[in-house]
């Protein structure tokens, strides 16, 4: 279906919905579009065919075809064909839930993804349909779609983002497997980087991207974790304790213990051993 139209639904009744659609279009031959104030609405732009490029937040992406964009409100962008035939269809939104329900989905900046689109595609024919065929209720039908075309691309926006955590997880796996395994060794975080061939800077911003957490950070939580494991179900000594798990000093080891877990370690052990049965049941 080639649509080349734009609808801008008048119905006023759907402006108390947490979500009411503002316009609808497309057109084969997309002509270039700046807006250096934003747009008055959010939008989602779907590339059909021909390539294209988006301009937004400093970053220009290539647009390919089965790219759907998505536009916050009111922040600068421009997106403009690569060729002379470019197709797109877009819809623009607004509502009292926008705020909320995009930021809980992560949608606060220009995002671009690609994958399995059909559910987006049937969505937006849906809404195109009751637009022509339904003006009574078509405002309160679209806001119901307006949401669960929000839901589709945030799924497969965050498609998008594992595969690229998973991709960084297995470049990583090598240095991860060899903290995990001698986190009691005085390991450089240089040496670290070197062993899977990245800079120091650049390991330590891929993996805080990949694991939520420096690479500094990583390894003390494994030396914790094996401390509390020593702390639990042996008698080893908090001096022993603090060797064994990569700490030279056991004073620092108990400053760094108390930090994570609230407690000192001889305080963790003490809490760990299991209660005595109740005797008293006579």
């Amino acid at each position: 279906m080639i649509l080349e139209e734009s609808i801008y639904p008048y119905n006023t009744d759907v402006k108390e919905l947490p979500f009411y659609l503002t316009g609808l279009g497309g057109s084969a031959y997309q002509e270039r579009v700046l807006r250096l104030w934003g747009y008055q609405w959010h939008q989602f732009l779907h590339c059909i065919s021909g390539k294209g490029y988006l301009v937004a937040d400093g970053v220009t992406t290539r647009l390919e075809e089965g790219s759907i964009v998505f536009l916050p409100k009111n922040r600068p962008h421009e997106y403009f064909g690569d060729e002379e035939r470019w197709e797109v269809r877009w819809f623009a939104f607004d509502g009292s839930g926008c705020s909320k329900v995009l930021s809980h989905f992560g949608l606060t900046q220009a995002s671009v993804v690609t994958g399995e689109i059909q559910r987006n595609t049937e969505i937006f024919e849906e809404m195109y349909r009751t637009l022509k065929s339904d003006v009574l209720y078509s405002g309160n039908i679209c806001s119901g779609l307006v949401y669960d075309y929000i839901i589709a691309y945030s799924r497969l926006n965050k498609q998008d983002a594992d595969k690229e955590k998973s991709r960084i997880v297995s470049a990583l796996l090598p240095v991860l497997m060899r903290m995990s395994d001698n986190f009691s060794e005085d390991l450089s975080m240089e040496e670290l980087a070197a062993q899977i061939g990245l800079t120091h800077q650049h390991f330590c911003h891929i993996f805080k991207k990949a694991m939520g957490m420096r690479p500094n950070e990583f390894l003390t939580n494994r030396r914790i974790d094996e401390a509390k494991r020593l702390l639990r179900n042996t008698d080893t000594s908090i001096a022993e304790v603090s060797a064994r798990c990569g700490f030279n000093d056991p004073g620092y080891f108990s400053t760094v213990f108390r930090q994570h877990e609230g407690v000192s370690p001889s305080r963790f052990r003490l809490l760990s051993i299991p209660a005595s049965p109740d005797t008293d049941n006579e």
